[in-house]
């Protein structure tokens, strides 16, 4: 029998479209910061199931669009460096309730940073590591959190539909995408049994987003996620 999720998102807001898919979300904020509170801090640390993160994040190869949906293979700092790795049966889980649900979704890398992303070249830089998607909460609530954690997030812009093209074009749908992909991706936690010695998802199940080396964008808008007014 497992244990419901913790669902965390860094939002007010995007914690309001998550209600509407008759979802609890708590809040952490953006940076996570609110984890430097004692109450906050110690749901993540003794949360005794899957700690699911869930929000808008930033898109960093040219193929992607805003809608898309990324489950996180791995959560990595702003070095590039793996600070945490979900379990891929979990990862398989969530791909296959989100594409169930219509949606389109991918896994790859997150890379989670402490400041706005801005510039191209920061863009380039984060995608050489490997990444696919970017954010500014994964990387605090992985070091939190002490069991399973799986980051679901659906990416605002991209590079081809930088922040302000994808919220005048597609707000009104990232919202609905978001409540769609956080319903899916919270009963993929709730009905999945994961024992934690398992090391290898079904063969074929996971679809990987692939970064293309030496690809750059092809313009120079913000890496941003909506509402925020930050590059994530």
């Amino acid at each position: 029998m497992t244990m419901p999720a913790l669902l965390l998102t860094a939002l007010r807001s995007e914690a309001a479209i998550l209600r509407t898919a008759g979802l609890t979300p708590h809040v952490v904020g953006v940076r996570a910061h609110r984890l430097g509170g004692e109450s906050v801090l110690r749901m993540v640390t003794t949360a005794p199931g899957t700690v699911l993160l869930v929000g808008y994040a930033g898109g960093l190869l040219p193929a992607q669009h805003p809608g898309d949906v990324v489950v996180a293979t791995d959560v990595r700092d702003e070095r590039g460096h793996v600070i945490a790795t979900a379990r891929p049966a979990m990862i398989a889980a969530a791909l296959a309730a989100l594409r169930d649900a219509g949606l389109d979704a991918t896994a790859g890398s997150l890379i989670s940073v402490g400041r706005f992303v801005r510039r191209t070249a920061d863009r380039y830089r984060l995608a050489a590591t490997g990444a696919v998607a970017v954010d500014m909460e994964s990387a605090p609530v992985a070091l939190a959190a002490r069991h399973a954690l799986l980051v679901v997030r659906v990416l605002v812009d991209t590079p081809a539909d930088g922040i302000v093209t994808a919220v005048a074009g597609h707000a009104w749908r990232l919202g609905r995408v978001l409540a769609r992909a956080a319903r899916a991706a919270y009963h993929a936690c709730d009905c999945a049994e994961l024992p934690t010695s398992e090391n290898s998802a079904p063969s074929g199940s996971v679809e990987m987003a692939t970064p293309t080396s030496g690809t750059r964008p092809p313009d120079n808008r913000l890496a941003a996620t909506t509402d925020r007014g930050k590059g994530n």
